[in-house]
């Protein structure tokens, strides 16, 4: 499982290189680099790293620590992804070669798609219990927010959570990142487009037989 490095850091010449710098000296192997957000001449990029082990992990945590102060390391964790690969690719695809079974791969390949560690298809309203779940997701689910009616992030007990409605049904998918940094706007507005998309692929499209999670999805 590879590393998820999230950095805030002026938005300027030279402020990425300093991090480049930093993880070139720590031995890391930078996988991908992507932008999460920019703001009020801030940025904040997502680094995905492969460091197959714990192993020298102190090492990389030092070369980051000598950053400047105007950069803050937001979160150093593992991730469920697979390297060279695009997980949001992967779950369209994959909606499309099975449509029949087109919620519960939503739900199975979103933790890689937003770096989250799992993911769950919940009845509106419901405050527990998973109509579908990933890997890796408690059982029972913990008592999550109410209605959740929108897209939206939120710091609930179990960490960052983003929520995003089925369009069309009563259920509501949400990710959590039991220890990982909160979901920005921009997480979730692409979220929000991921799962409107997989939901049309698949409204638009004759398919076999579905299954129970997907058919209680698309009976509205």
């Amino acid at each position: 499982m590879p590393l998820h490095l999230r950095v805030e850091l002026p938005d300027g010449p030279g402020a990425l290189a300093q991090v480049t710098r930093a993880l070139a000296t720590a031995a890391a192997d930078v996988l991908s680099v992507h932008v999460v957000d920019r703001a009020a001449g801030r940025a904040t990029d997502d680094f995905l790293l492969a460091w197959p082990t714990d192993a020298g992990l102190e090492r990389l945590h030092a070369a980051l620590s000598l950053l400047p102060a105007a950069h803050r390391v937001l979160a150093l964790r593992r991730v469920v992804a697979v390297p060279d690969e695009n997980p949001a690719l992967d779950l369209l695809t994959g909606a499309l070669a099975q449509p029949q079974r087109s919620v519960e791969t939503l739900v199975d390949l979103v933790p890689a798609a937003a770096a989250a560690d799992w993911a769950a298809v919940v009845a509106r309203g419901a405050v527990a219990g998973a109509v579908y779940s990933s890997a890796g997701a408690p059982v029972p689910l913990p008592s999550l927010p109410g209605d959740l009616p929108r897209p939206v992030s939120v710091l609930h007990e179990v960490g960052a959570l983003v929520s995003v409605p089925l369009p069309g049904t009563h259920l509501v998918l949400v990710a959590a990142r039991t220890d990982g940094p909160p979901f920005l706007r921009r997480e979730v507005t692409d979220l929000a487009r991921l799962v409107q998309l997989a939901m049309a692929l698949v409204a638009a499209g004759s398919a076999p037989p579905a299954t129970a999670v997907t058919r209680r999805a698309l009976s509205g």
